[in-house]
């Protein structure tokens, strides 16, 4: 713009800014007739600048007409921006500790005289620096464009790696926050410099107004230009700085991976989507007209309130809650581009929901107390109580500490604590930042629900009473264990006690519970309960003398169990034995063991032989079938077929089980929220009628852990089974699993698997999925199951397992639009939609008596009518007060049958 525009004092009270909008809009007068001359179809429209109100642009959209100057295609626009040279006002007087919006502009009726001067200011009047540092910002484009050109001309890669660099930060949405021009400013001083340091500073900093400390005291970030008078990260806030740190520490870890590929992680997937990248979530919906940081002075600086609360809001939820915070994210969309006919838009008015994300600390965020000073600490004791006022309370507790706290209210289980935080900062934002929480809607707890039995009714009668932990069960099999290893007097010694069940590796939908045919609690509902039965393996020493056919090894272990049931009956335990079925010749025997106070286990031996002998017994088939023999006695009893079937059961149930449950026993433990991660996943597979036709119940495991232990794009795994499952959802949509069907879970992520090993499976597992009429479905490779063979979908046909695939794909997506678009609107009322599966889709329906079904009690869909409580006269007949059909339906699942003859 010409400098003769500018008189000297239009640097005050905004003139500057309102002559830089009307240059704009006669610029855009005078180029809007002569579109035609540039045989362009163009439309105009304003924006703003770096997200600045003072600043608008005028941007040009090419429209789509297929005429040879059609640029439409190339997804660009041309941004004008109005700029003065570097003279027209004096630098110093735009310094960061100079005020240039007097309080009178504010106030025209309490100020009758000329605001122009800070020498007729009766007090120190407060500093605008991002007002100073806007104007000068304009005053060096030219500047700014001659330094990057001379990088890009001196150095031949620095325009790729520019480009590189903004779709880094586009892929993480700090291209508006942080901002292209600023990473490629960064770029050319690490060039030039060839030092890591934070400040562009190639002048020297000891100008009177243009001081490290008066910047520093300022501005939140401060990267000075190479004038030594700017500072080009003038409206970037603390909490931008930490997001851009996080990310760029994640992205250097991986970049440091030995053989490991992960330019697509880094570049082309986008990683900050507000559902998949943080634990915890928070949306406000409304900012009060008033709050009492926003005063006029601050005003002076930020003319709009919503803007000063994007930047105050982050400020006073790291102070408070910094102990349980990875990361604080804030984001507002900015204000849409307006036609050049509309006003401008007004950003308070026009006020668009501010979202928060959090990414937890596993351990802190967990805390229900907020622990503060000691009361020796004065200073310290009155900025905790300022902060959380009414709330802070001094406690002692039980280590003898004596300290100011805040207690909040939340059950013992991990997922309600992991709540406690986004409550705090509700609190905060109500307390010091005026925000209604009616206002404010927190994301993370809405799926907590879905994990409990009766349809998520707390307060039901028998979910009273059906209150089991996993760690309950745990110890029940700690007991069980010991009681095992105590049997002295078997012919063999044992070796090992090993938990093969989901209920023991918190990875089953519900915790396990005591059953009252095993002592535990009787429960006031007509219907009968599935008895929790887990599932035990007993290894025995080693021995020669097992016998060298399944039917007579299954015999000898009958006498081992019948053995251990006198020896456990004994020690005052209810046991069972169960008689080998000929049909399941493998596994099918067991001992049934009660262990107070009411949990009850199934018990099988392991000789060590079971799949030697069935592999001996498919051998033998495969030479009778060859020789042709045509009567199957002959055969070796079994068929090639079965006697396959025979390997796998024993393989499965012997050595793959227990590695499974023992491998996401551990990942558990390292991992607190995978086990409801997991839990929740099973839960919407199942609800959606895809349990065991897309993914079986250990894929879907193995798919909850690949989120944790190769969280990336992200920089952490999920603190939270809400981020858990979030991200599981997306990468069934996200990835494509024909190209790609290879996961691999290794419990510590580069050590577990050799690379080149895990490569070659690889391959071979993507030439199987490209042959002719392979069906489309994800292999989970392991340190054991290299080639993602152990938890594939079987007994289904192709063509339904490839259909049944793509379903859990589309229904995640579905899934994950529903909660974005109640993201959006403010609401979780769709939030229960998104584990309901549509029953028009299926031709056949049928419709079961929920009053005989034993896992009614867990339907998302419970209904107490169907199935009334009942008082019992007398509360210590136990066991002994249903009838032989409940009894009989508790000890196996009907539906599970029926389903298994309708297959």
């Amino acid at each position: 713009m010409p400098d003769d525009l500018f008189l000297d004092k239009d640097h005050l009270n905004y003139r500057y800014f309102h002559k830089r909008a009307f240059y704009l809009a006669v610029l855009a007068s005078l180029l809007l007739p002569h579109t035609d001359s540039l045989s362009v179809d163009m439309k105009f429209s304003f924006s703003l600048g770096n997200g600045d109100p003072r600043r608008p642009v005028l941007v040009l959209h090419p429209v789509a007409t297929g005429s040879p100057t059609d640029f439409s295609r190339l997804k660009c626009c041309i941004r004008i921006l109005p700029c003065i040279s570097p003279g027209v006002f004096s630098s110093p007087k735009l310094g960061p500790r100079r005020n240039n919006v007097r309080p009178g502009f504010l106030h025209p009726q309490q100020d009758a005289g000329d605001a122009g001067d800070a020498s007729t200011a009766t007090a120190p009047l407060p500093r605008t620096p991002r007002y100073n540092s806007s104007v000068l910002h304009d005053s060096a484009m030219a500047g700014h464009l001659n330094f990057l050109h001379t990088q890009v001309t001196g150095c031949a890669a620095f325009k790729d790696a520019a480009m590189l660099g903004k779709v880094w930060l586009y892929q993480r949405t700090l291209h508006d926050t942080f901002g292209g021009f600023l990473w490629t400013m960064l770029m050319g001083y690490l060039l030039t410099s060839k030092s890591s340091a934070v400040r562009i500073d190639s002048k020297p900093l000891d100008e009177p107004e243009f001081t490290l400390d008066a910047f520093k005291a300022a501005y939140d970030v401060v990267i000075v230009d190479p004038t030594g008078q700017i500072n080009l990260a003038w409206f970037v806030t603390s909490s931008v700085l930490a997001q851009l740190q996080h990310e760029a520490r994640s992205s250097l870890a991986l970049l440091k991976e030995l053989g490991a590929d992960r330019f697509e992680v880094l570049f082309l997937k986008k990683s900050a989507n507000t559902l998949v990248n943080f634990d915890s979530t928070i949306s406000i919906r409304k900012i009060p007209s008033s709050f009492p940081a926003y005063k006029d002075s601050v005003a002076l600086d930020f003319p709009s309130r919503t803007e000063f609360a994007c930047h105050f809001y982050p400020r006073l939820l790291t102070k408070a809650l910094k102990s349980r915070l990875a990361l604080l994210v804030l984001h507002q969309d900015l204000l849409k581009p307006w036609d050049l006919a509309q006003d401008v838009p007004d950003c308070d008015s026009k006020f668009s929901p501010i979202t928060i994300g959090f990414s937890l600390e596993p351990e802190n965020s967990l805390r229900a107390v907020e622990l503060g000073p000691g009361p020796e600490d004065t200073t310290a004791v009155t900025e905790f109580r300022r902060m959380w006022g009414s709330l802070a309370q001094l406690r002692r507790f039980n280590d003898g500490t004596i300290a100011e706290s805040v207690l909040w209210e939340a059950d013992s289980n991990i997922d309600s604590r992991s709540q406690v935080t986004a409550q705090m900062a509700v609190y905060l934002l109500s307390r010091h930042g005026g925000v209604d929480a009616r206002h404010v809607i927190t994301w993370g707890g809405q799926l907590v629900p879905f994990l409990s039995e009766f349809g998520g009714q707390t307060d039901h009668p028998a979910a009273m009473v059906r209150r089991g932990t996993f760690q309950n069960a745990m110890d029940a099999f700690q007991g069980l264990s010991k009681a095992i290893r105590a049997l002295n007097t078997l012919p063999l010694a044992i070796d090992h006690v090993t938990q093969c069940d989901a209920g023991l590796s918190y990875c089953s939908t519900f915790p396990p519970q005591p059953h009252v045919s095993a002592g535990g609690p009787a429960l006031p509902i007509s219907a009968p309960v599935l008895c929790d039965a887990m599932d035990v393996i007993v290894q025995l020493e080693g021995s020669s003398k097992w016998p060298q056919t399944l039917a007579a090894l299954q015999q000898a272990k009958l006498a081992f169990y019948v053995r251990m049931a006198e020896l456990l009956k004994s020690e005052g335990l209810q046991t069972n034995v169960s008689r080998p079925d000929p049909r399941d010749p493998v596994a099918s025997g067991f001992l049934e063991v009660a262990i107070p106070p009411g949990y009850v286990f199934r018990v099988r031996i392991k000789s060590g032989h079971e799949a030697a002998l069935a592999r001996a017994e498919l051998q033998r088939a495969k030479v009778a079938a060859k020789a042709k023999e045509s009567s199957p006695a002959d055969a070796g009893t079994f068929s090639v077929a079965r006697a396959a079937e025979l390997v796998e059961r024993a393989e499965q149930v012997f050595d793959r089980l227990p590695a499974h449950v023992t491998r996401m026993h551990n990942l558990c433990l390292r991992h607190p929220h995978l086990s409801s991660t997991v839990r929740l996943l099973r839960r919407f597979v199942a609800a959606h009628l895809l349990l065991g036709t897309a993914l079986t119940p250990k894929a879907a495991d193995l798919l909850a852990a690949a989120s944790f232990c190769d969280p990336a794009p992200f920089a952490a795994p999920p603190a939270s089974s809400w981020c858990g499952l979030m991200r599981c959802l997306a990468l069934l949509r996200d990835r494509d699993w024909a190209a790609d069907p290879t996961v691999a879970v290794e419990a510590d992520r580069g050590t577990e698997i050799d690379p080149e090993a895990l490569a070659a499976a690889r391959k071979r597992v993507e030439a199987a999925a490209a042959a002719p009429g392979a069906a489309l479905e994800p292999r989970f490779q392991t340190a054991g199951d290299l080639d993602g063979e152990w938890w594939r979908v079987r007994g289904v046909k192709e063509r339904v397992k490839q259909l049944a695939f793509r379903r859990l794909c589309s229904v995640a997506e579905a899934a994950l639009k529903v909660v974005e678009d109640s993201l959006l609107k403010g609401t979780d009322a769709l939030i229960p939609k998104t584990f309901a599966t549509p029953l028009a889709d299926f031709d056949v329906v049928l419709r079961l008596d929920p009053a005989r079904l034993p896992r009614f009690h867990q339907s998302l869909s419970y209904d107490s009518t169907v199935v009334p409580t009942e008082k019992r006269r007398f509360k210590n007949l136990g066991d002994a007060g249903r009838d032989e059909t409940t009894k009989a339906l508790e000890l196996f699942d009907p539906m599970e049958r029926y389903i298994e003859t309708l297959k």
